[in-house]
């Protein structure tokens, strides 16, 4: 597990420019230890380049960053991340075990030590089975699990994940979860990027929210992030559209088209209302596909958008 340290990962008036192009304008915050910070926001807010300033792979145009006691991008700093970027970045023709030996020797881990976190490790993503089986092969997600694995070596003290979510099934997710959770516990920092609210909430302590390159704010989930009082439907096949408003009396809609229709969106009261409104499609002859929360908005007037056609 990792161990503490001193300081933590604070960014002072960080500006990030490409030309002319401010990618990152005069971010400044502390990330405590022992927590998971999600950092949310729109394409193009900077969460990866973020994510590359603390790791020291972007030089700042103005401000400073620190890890621990140490300036970002010095060797020092370097020992104390484990970072998981946007492509995992694996060495394809070598196997699952040579790509997690290679790695725990450039993190100076001796041959016993080596030997058996790339052992404990490919348990706990699910690859032992595949462990001599060449990368090149793997699906997505077994190549994200992989990844993940590897960010893990040696027990860094700050982690940076960049969207350590993609490609992964439900039960891959889940694994990641509990894994970021736990190491946190266990003393570690843990910063993510991430583009899934739903996994942010599930793993985090904090959320920060970056707009156009600035802090937009910085809290819990429920605190930050706007949750639409609105769920998405999509039904097994196609039917017309005064079909849904007639079995959904006295509730707002929302649908692409007014034809035939088969997603859909519905405004609700509360969360109390969804298993009634579920149970009144089914009464009236609907199939429902599934029942999902619509998109999270990250402006608190987000529900303005909602054109509804009321009953």
């Amino acid at each position: 597990m990792p161990e503490a340290f001193e300081g933590a990962v604070a960014l002072e008036e960080l500006t990030v420019a490409v030309d002319s192009f401010i990618i990152l304008d005069s971010v400044s915050h502390v990330f405590k230890h022992a927590s998971v910070t999600a950092i949310l926001g729109p394409n193009g807010a900077g969460k990866t380049t973020l994510l590359r300033a603390i790791t020291g792979l972007i030089k700042p145009k103005k401000g400073e960053v620190r890890v621990g006691k140490y300036e970002a991008g010095t060797i020092n700093a370097k020992k104390m991340i484990g970072y998981l970027p946007e492509r995992p970045g694996l060495y394809e023709r070598l196997s699952a075990w040579e790509n997690l030996i290679f790695h725990a020797k450039m993190r100076g881990l001796d041959k016993p030590k080596r030997e058996e976190k790339a052992l404990e490790l490919l348990k706990k993503f699910g690859l032992k089975p595949f462990m001599d089986n060449s990368v090149q092969v793997f699906s997505k997600g077994m190549k994200q699990r992989l990844a993940l694995a590897r960010t893990f070596l040696g027990d860094p003290p700050v982690l940076l994940l960049d969207e350590p979510t993609s490609g992964l099934d439900p039960d891959g997710s889940e694994l990641a979860t509990e894994t970021i959770k736990g190491y946190a516990e266990a003393g570690g920092t843990v910063l993510l990027s991430t583009h899934n609210p739903y996994f942010a909430r599930r793993v985090s302590d904090n959320i920060l929210l970056l707009k156009k390159g600035s802090i937009a704010a910085v809290g819990k989930f429920d605190d930050v992030v706007h949750t639409p009082k609105r769920i998405r439907i999509r039904l097994l096949k196609p039917v017309e559209y005064k079909t849904i408003v007639n079995a959904l009396k006295e509730l707002q809609l929302r649908s692409r088209a007014t034809g035939m229709v088969d997603d859909f969106e519905v405004a609700i009261p509360s969360k109390f209302d969804v298993p009634q409104i579920i149970q009144t499609m089914l009464d009236s002859g609907l199939q429902l596909l599934y029942v999902e929360p619509s998109e999270i908005s990250y402006d608190a007037e987000g529900e303005g958008d909602f054109e509804a056609h009321k009953t």
